[in-house]
């Protein structure tokens, strides 16, 4: 009987054997599975939104500079303050378009996962244009590689429209160290849906995406400097547009101080993981009912 069993042990072993290429390793194919399933899921949602952004044609298409400064200050443990200014130029730092000034307060939910209410207020060389509230969800998921996602709705009161709206957004980026220099590299693309609909001004529905990147330096352990780039599109339902977006980022994260020799704390990006903006990632919108070049339609903003 013994024997018997032993021959039927080294049967079953033989045919696990023969099923397993040379080289094989339980742990590599896991990790591989994971890395292909993580993979095929970024490219599938990459690709969806490379369709919606760049559109057989476009009725229009321009060129814009956004020069940003950001501050990003620690409060407590879990809460920080943010400040950015941006200016936006027409072409490469030619007239100015509007001026942009952000408030956010965040709060570190755990250590993938930021609530955000933010202010934003924008201004023309003519005047006020647009007052901005929104809450704003940061998530980070591993899927073979790390994805960060930004889901925000926006509340939105506009001079020149003559009732509130109202806008989901989502972003997807991926960040990642460019060997063992103080560069990274980020890819991004975002998606705008407008829940509102004005008559003959806004409709309901996909009204922008912008699909880009950004090369990042760190100059230290609190300052950031990005170059990126943006491809706009806007479709405000009665014209298309496609602008190119030259983006220059000095993005200052502070941190809190040491306490009687200790370990400095609060929440510091770490070096291959650059933190990224409390509010709005480098991106472009346009007005769409607005047509001069001079000043950005309010569905592009």
């Amino acid at each position: 009987m013994e024997a018997k069993i032993r021959r039927q042990r080294a049967h079953l072993d033989l045919r696990h054997r023969r099923r397993r290429p040379p080289g094989h390793c339980p742990a590599t194919a896991i990790n591989g599975g994971r890395l292909r399933e993580g993979g095929v899921a970024t490219a599938a949602t990459l690709v969806t939104c490379i369709v919606l952004a760049v559109p057989a044609r476009s009725d229009d298409q321009g060129t814009q500079t956004w020069a940003t400064t950001q501050l990003s200050l620690p409060t407590s443990d879990d809460l920080r303050l943010g400040f950015r200014y941006r200016r936006r130029f027409s072409d490469v730092f030619d007239a100015t378009l509007l001026d942009q000034y952000q408030v956010t307060v965040s709060r570190e939910v755990s250590d993938r996962a930021r609530l955000t209410l933010g202010y934003e207020h924008f201004r023309s060389p003519r005047g006020s244009l647009e007052h901005r509230v929104f809450p704003q969800l940061n998530l980070r998921t591993h899927a073979g590689i790390e994805l960060d996602h930004r889901l925000r709705i926006e509340y939105r009161d506009i001079d020149v429209l003559p009732e509130k709206t109202y806008r989901f957004r989502y972003q997807l980026s991926h960040t990642r160290p460019i060997g063992d220099t103080n560069l990274y590299l980020r890819l991004k693309d975002e998606v705008f849906l407008a829940s509102s609909e004005v008559d003959g001004i806004v409709d309901r529905g996909f009204r922008q995406n912008r699909l880009g990147g950004a090369l990042g330096a760190r100059l230290g352990d609190q300052l950031r400097v990005e170059f990126a780039y943006d491809w706009a599109y806007t479709d405000s339902g009665v014209i298309t547009r496609g602008d190119h977006l030259l983006q220059l980022n000095v993005i200052f994260t502070g941190r809190r101080p040491r306490l009687q020799g200790g370990p400095a704390s609060g929440n510091v990006s770490p070096p291959d993981r650059p933190q990224h903006d409390m509010g709005r990632g480098p991106t472009l919108e346009r007005a769409t009912y607005v047509t001069s070049a001079s000043q950005p339609p309010p569905s592009a903003r």
